[in-house]
């Protein structure tokens, strides 16, 4: 049997190698022994043995507390742990976990002893109240969940908003239990769920845990959940009033129901007059053209010939923005169909160049046309392609320069698809503006643009004519290096596709 000299020896020596603070105590809760961290820890070099732990230091916890944790722990031989607050050598007070293990040698003929290590855990203890000062601190309602769907921690806002006591939103608690006490004090509006259904919602989303959730309270307010998953822990719960947004939505709807209201009611009123104007219009036509061509005898007067011509000119432009307005007007209320027929894309536009020959030989532009030689048929809306051309020809003529050329391309894309191509070399369009363009109504206000009459539709038109065939516009144009504009037509319009 070893001498107790030599226990004494060993035992000092094992305490001794711990990093941590470490004693023995006996079951009296007198002190045994303790390694050179503990003496540095208590300020004290030497301590004898069967000194009183309770004269020892002061701790946050009763001194019955600790001798009862002893009995435990000597009784049922299971360790202990607990958090307590003890005053340093040095007068600061520190944080530690105490924990307490039952210790019995075999070789000494004693009854069990408790081992005591002390972690000093005041770093630990600082950072967690700055972290719950910084989740107190946040504006929105803040919750962390562990993987089992138990509250670790929430601040002060979560149980505002659902009016949460501190023991109905404790730690441990579930949030589906936290569901049943919204529903049994009618924190949230259900509507058309049951109760049930809504704790079923609400548990499916945080199977997921994508997305968001919303709920309405009683109150009114709108509350929008975002929870998102933190690895080995649980997942973290956001909940923002967002009945401020919700309101601005609806508003934002109402407005927008409105407008559109508005415009229905615009394009119908634009539709209707358009065509109350036409009829008059082509009778005015008409006279003129009599009136010009001396039908019925010799003007007595030249004049009356030239105001003639005047009047035929204005009422042929007033009757194309008309057109031009009633087309827009059609495209808004949703009412224009395609009619497609087989179309021999050159002749068609053969058709256009000389529909506008005398116009751009009266501003001293030079049209050419080039097609494809092998440019097959074209199953498409054979006027509404026309005048999506003609759209796009006129407003080459007009924003050109004398001596300009304008030209229009056409040939087949390798996927055989159409694509008609209008160049000119007249003022250009600002990079800035060329979104701006494509909007009914728009105009670029530069002074070439002042000094041209429009609606300011044709672009617009061509664009919505094309996107009828499933195709797209493309618009590309530089101040002082001309405009070209695209008309892409998919191959499913193809005799050949």
């Amino acid at each position: 049997m070893k001498k107790y000299s030599d226990f004494v020896f060993d035992r000092q020596t094992l305490l001794d190698a711990f990093p941590l603070p470490v004693f023995i105590s006996d079951n009296k809760h007198r002190f045994i022994a303790g390694n050179k961290e503990f003496h540095n820890f208590i300020g004290k070099n030497t301590l004898r043995e069967g000194f009183k732990l309770s004269k020892l230091t002061s701790s946050s916890l009763p001194q019955e507390t600790i001798k009862q944790l002893d009995d435990e722990v000597l009784s049922c031989g299971e360790p202990k742990t607990i958090e307590l607050s003890l005053k340093r050598a040095d007068g600061v007070q520190c944080q530690v976990l105490l924990r307490k293990t039952r210790l019995i040698d075999p070789n000494w003929d004693e009854p069990p002893r408790v081992l005591n290590t002390l972690q000093d855990i005041t770093e630990q203890h600082l950072a967690q109240y700055i972290l719950l000062d910084a989740i107190d601190a946040i504006a929105e309602a803040f919750a962390m969940y562990d993987n089992n769907g138990n509250l670790i921690i929430c601040n002060q806002n979560f149980r505002d908003m659902y009016n949460y006591t501190k023991q109905q939103a404790r730690p441990g608690a579930h949030f589906q239990e936290l569901g049943e006490i919204d529903i049994k004090n009618g924190n949230v509006a259900i509507g058309d769920e049951s109760g049930q259904d809504y704790l079923e919602r609400k548990a499916a989303y945080r199977r997921e845990l994508k997305g968001s959730f919303t709920v309405n309270l009683k109150d009114g307010r709108w509350i929008r959940t975002t929870d998102r998953r933190v690895p080995s822990i649980g997942f973290v719960s956001v909940q923002t009033d967002i009945t401020s947004i919700k309101k601005s939505q609806a508003l934002l709807q109402g407005a927008k129901e409105t407008a559109e209201l508005a415009s229905r009611a615009k394009s119908e009123f634009l539709a209707n007059m358009s065509h109350e104007l036409r009829t008059p219009l082509n009778s005015i036509i008409g006279f003129s053209q009599i009136l010009m061509g001396e039908m019925f005898g010799k003007h007595t007067t030249e004049k009356y010939k030239d105001y003639s011509e005047a009047i035929n000119r204005s009422s042929n432009h007033l009757l194309e923005l008309i057109s031009e307005i009633l087309d827009q007007s059609k495209i808004e209320l949703g009412t224009v169909t395609l009619e497609p027929e087989e179309v021999d894309i050159e002749g068609m536009l053969s058709e256009c160049v000389a529909l506008l020959k005398e116009r751009s030989e009266r501003a001293q532009v030079e049209v050419t046309l080039e097609c494809e030689s092998t440019l097959s048929h074209f199953e498409l809306d054979r006027l509404k392609v026309k005048q999506a051309v003609l759209n796009l020809l006129t407003n080459a003529i007009k924003f050109t320069d004398a001596h300009g050329i304008v030209s229009i391309n056409a040939h087949q894309t390798p996927d055989k698809g159409l694509m008609i191509k209008v160049s000119d070399t007249g003022i250009g369009i600002a990079t800035e503006n060329l979104d701006r363009v494509l909007e009914p109504f728009a105009q670029v206000a530069e002074s070439k643009t002042r000094n041209h009459e429009g609606t300011g539709l044709g672009l617009s038109i061509a664009k919505s004519f094309v996107e009828l065939h499933n195709g797209h516009l493309d618009l590309d144009s530089s101040p002082g290096y001309g405009t070209t504009v695209t008309l892409n037509f998919p191959p499913t319009f193809s005799r050949q596709y």
